[in-house]
């Protein structure tokens, strides 16, 4: 998910992921398909393109009914090359007293301020995504990490960490910044 305006901070804070749009579709789009989520957008943007429809339609229509509790969630930390790691916990729900990222969905946030670069290529460019919140292509690697941390498995974080040190150094990126990784007596904080 990516949310240019709220500070992750913020959410971290809040235990919630958000993203923004308008009361003009509100508490509506929660628990829809997806045609009727693109109904409510029509209607409510009627001035804009179909593709604009699709593509605001597919990222509330993720974020409100196709994301499930159990999901992992990415969020990108603007301007810090890092990423907060974290489990759906609850339905979304709108809150309309905030101004503009009235959807919401609780999350519990077990691993702040992960290195991107600690991610495999295939990871580091899926993070590159323009869109709010869209599905990430190489979740199975984010999952692992998540479940090792919910767990506190620190030998498997640990083994997940060299994995990733692994690919990078094989993908000819410079190790010299990855080595105390493989050592640190915490390998979670490590990875920050």
């Amino acid at each position: 998910m990516r949310n240019d305006s709220q500070p992750q901070e913020q959410l971290r804070t809040e235990g919630i992921a958000a993203i923004g749009w308008d009361e003009r579709i509100g508490a509506e789009a929660i628990g829809r398909d997806y045609p009727e989520v693109k109904a409510l957008v029509r209607e409510a943007h009627p001035d804009v393109t179909e593709r604009q429809v699709g593509n605001w339609s597919g990222q509330v229509w993720l974020f409100c009914t196709a994301i499930e509790e159990g999901d992992v969630v990415v969020a990108p930390v603007r301007g810090t090359g890092t990423i907060d790691l974290g489990v759906v916990s609850s339905p979304a729900y709108w809150d309309a007293d905030v101004p503009i990222y009235g959807y919401r969905r609780p999350v519990e946030w077990v691993e702040l301020g992960t290195r991107r670069s600690m991610l495999s290529e295939a990871s580091q460019r899926s993070l590159k995504a323009q869109l709010t919140c869209y599905t990430h292509r190489s979740g199975d690697e984010l999952r692992e990490i998540v479940e090792a941390r919910r767990g506190v498995d620190a030998a498997r974080v640990r083994a997940l960490i060299s994995e990733l040190v692994d690919d990078a150094c094989g993908a000819g990126v410079d190790s010299a910044p990855y080595e105390r990784v493989r050592d640190a007596d915490d390998p979670v904080r490590a990875t920050r």
